[in-house]
């Protein structure tokens, strides 16, 4: 929205009108109202059915439509999205609903997103999305920052951005925060893209997610998009040479990792660490991968919350941390091999 609308210039809020309780009335009206659906699937089949949308969809999960090849909203998206264009523009003129009413600007649209969702599902939580590289790129996690650096240069300015629009405050505020980091397993396609992170890459954003949800007043954290693949070993059960990552061996550690990295699997080790704007401390820029993530003589081999002072929360920043015991990763091959993968 703020993109689309170029609503955030140059750190400054611009001042544009929306039409916010009309386009709610239309949306409430267009949810709480029975229609006529005619569906043309992009299988060539064809559904009619009568109803609100939620339940033309509690019908698709009912499985009344297997016979069209429709077993989840998704298998009809498309005609969905048309017919409700369609749909929305019988809203009648004379339609009257007492809603709340929200300020016929950008906060107001956020408050009145807000309001929908507590209506639409008061059951379901749900919170806003934070990219880790809403300050134009994610690069900024292979800087050797202190806390403090992470603080001033990606937490306050956020968390600044977010107060001014109102998304945490008021009556229908969210449930908890969404933190996306880029889904792709990188090594080796995406290591030229910036995503290969090491220890202190990590560390960096725990503290950047840490420090949002105490400023936010301990809001509970959600962290999506985290990359499954793990730091291949050689003899390891995953034989795959595309899938490899950090993440899981930096949250649950893996003893087997070698402190100099050398028993990692050759294509892991063969590939190329360029581009990305990585920070290689003594290397310079001219580390290979296993330095990078030897970088600080990093210990791949303890679980994340094992680690004393770590600035992270993993169920909900506003509970009593997890008290640092020291602890010995089981094995990466284990883990991996007790996992059911489809």
């Amino acid at each position: 929205m703020i993109q689309q609308q170029d609503l955030y210039v140059d750190g400054k809020l611009k001042d544009r009108n929306i039409e916010v309780n009309r386009a709610l009335k239309e949306a409430y009206w267009f949810i709480h109202t029975s229609h006529q659906w005619s569906l043309d699937l992009s299988n060539g089949k064809h559904i009619d059915f009568t109803g609100t949308p939620k339940q033309l969809f509690d019908a698709v999960s009912h499985g009344d439509f297997h016979a069209q090849n429709v077993y989840s909203p998704w298998d009809m998206k498309s005609a969905f999205e048309s017919e409700a264009l369609d749909i929305i523009e019988q809203y009648p003129a004379n339609y009257q609903v007492e809603l709340p009413q929200f300020a016929d600007d950008f906060k107001g649209w956020i408050q009145a997103t807000n309001w929908a969702i507590k209506d639409a599902g008061p059951d379901v939580t749900y919170g806003w999305q934070e990219n880790v590289w809403n300050a134009g790129s994610a690069h900024w996690v292979h800087n050797d920052y202190a806390q403090a650096d992470v603080q001033s240069k990606m937490s306050t300015p956020t968390l600044a951005l977010l107060k001014e629009l109102g998304v945490y405050s008021g009556t229908y505020k969210p449930d908890f925060l969404v933190f996306d980091k880029y889904e792709r397993d990188v090594i080796p396609d995406f290591v030229a893209a910036g995503w290969l992170w090491n220890g202190r890459d990590w560390n960096n954003y725990m503290t950047y997610v840490s420090q949002m949800s105490s400023g936010l007043e301990n809001i509970p954290v959600m962290l999506w998009q985290l990359p499954g693949g793990h730091l291949q070993l050689m003899g390891d059960v995953d034989t795959r040479g595309t899938h490899a990552s950090t993440a899981p061996d930096y949250f649950f550690g893996d003893s087997n990792i070698l402190p100099d990295m050398s028993n990692l699997q050759g294509y892991i080790q063969q590939t190329p660490l360029t581009g990305g704007d990585y920070s290689c401390g003594d290397h310079a820029q001219t580390c290979t991968i296993d330095q990078y993530l030897a970088l600080n003589h990093y210990n791949w081999g303890l679980v994340t919350w094992s680690r004393p002072g770590m600035p992270m929360c993993l169920l909900s920043c506003g509970a009593a941390a997890p008290q640092p015991v020291l602890a010995t990763a089981q094995p990466m091959a284990q883990i991996v091999a007790g996992l059911k993968i489809k």
